[in-house]
């Protein structure tokens, strides 16, 4: 514990040699994201000391729009988020060209209830963990042609295609396990912060053991994403999954995630058909008229569970 903690408050006192209002709740989430992501500790400083932290009392776009960042809100009631380090621009030939930017988290304290403190340290540790899982194989230039070039960014298991028309000049996007990767940061943010609820009563810093005492009154639960995170912990729970999951995630080995699931559920499309299903779950929730529906898929969810773990107790065999 006295090792990570350490480490985690030298690179706040580093990168914020002047102190920062949020050095406490910084000192705090960088101890729970070291705890968690053990194997990756130079990445978790890099992006640290590398970045651009936004908190304001200010709506998200309000924060967005008056700092000139390009970045989207995915809903209107979003309280934050995040651009990793991987970038595209066009070049000369109007092919996409990757660069380097600056990682960027940006957090609205607006929306936040009588919970602020737990939510608002949920919000940025969850940010974090979209960037720490962009990092490594973040980009791909997939090809180019007289009419059109092609090119992906990978946050987590989400992957984002860009195709740049060359003679509109207009980029087209598509992604993929966009959802299923939100449910799993939902649950890996929640799981990095059980780490720094571990660290109540062993602080020897009073600002920093005074953040903690108000922290711990809240219980520590998923936020975000709630229907179809619940969903995914029925998936996180089966320890062969998690497994799959966890260093492939950083590492952006997408391919053997895939794989593995499928060749577990001899189906060479059992991985997109998961992601398909927490899809409908998601955007049938949000419509009222199809209850039918979500009822439907939330049984095909739970089915596929309940045949991954049997496909892997008979390999166990």
């Amino acid at each position: 514990m006295e090792g990570l903690y350490l480490y985690a408050k030298k690179m706040v006192e580093l990168k914020y040699p002047n102190g920062h209002e949020y050095k406490e709740m910084f000192i705090v989430g960088l101890y729970g994201l070291l705890c968690k992501y053990k194997k990756y500790h130079k990445i978790i400083w890099m992006i640290f000391m590398q970045m651009d932290n936004y908190i304001e009392d200010k709506s998200l776009n309000e924060i967005i729009e008056e700092n000139n960042l390009e970045l989207e809100q995915n809903n209107e009631d979003d309280d934050a988020v995040s651009s990793s380090i991987h970038t595209f621009i066009t070049d000369e030939h109007n092919n996409l060209c990757h660069i380097l930017e600056k990682p960027v988290a940006v957090c609205s304290k607006t929306n936040l209830n009588k919970k602020y403190i737990l939510l608002f340290l949920n919000s940025w540790v969850h940010e974090m963990g979209h960037l720490i899982k962009s990092t490594l194989n973040g980009y791909k230039i997939k090809g180019h042609d007289f009419n059109k070039s092609e090119g992906q960014l990978r946050s987590g298991l989400s992957i984002h295609t860009y195709v740049f028309d060359k003679n509109t000049f207009d980029c087209s996007t598509s992604s993929k396990y966009a959802l299923l990767d939100e449910a799993i940061n939902v649950i890996q943010t929640t799981e990095a912060i059980d780490y720094a609820y571990s660290l109540d009563g062993m602080v020897p810093d009073d600002d920093v053991d005074k953040f903690l005492s108000e922290l711990i009154q809240y219980e520590n639960n998923d936020y975000g994403y709630n229907l179809i995170t619940q969903e995914v912990r029925k998936l996180w729970s089966i320890d062969e999954f998690k497994k799959l999951i966890e260093d492939n995630i950083v590492q952006g080995n997408i391919k053997e995630i895939e794989n593995s699931f499928n060749n577990t559920m001899d189906d060479d499309k059992a991985f997109a058909k998961l992601d398909l299903l927490l899809d409908h779950i998601y955007y049938a929730d949000k419509n009222m008229d199809c209850l039918m529906e979500y009822s439907q898929n939330i049984q095909k969810f739970d089915e596929m569970v309940s045949t991954y773990k049997s496909k892997l107790a008979q390999l166990k065999q």
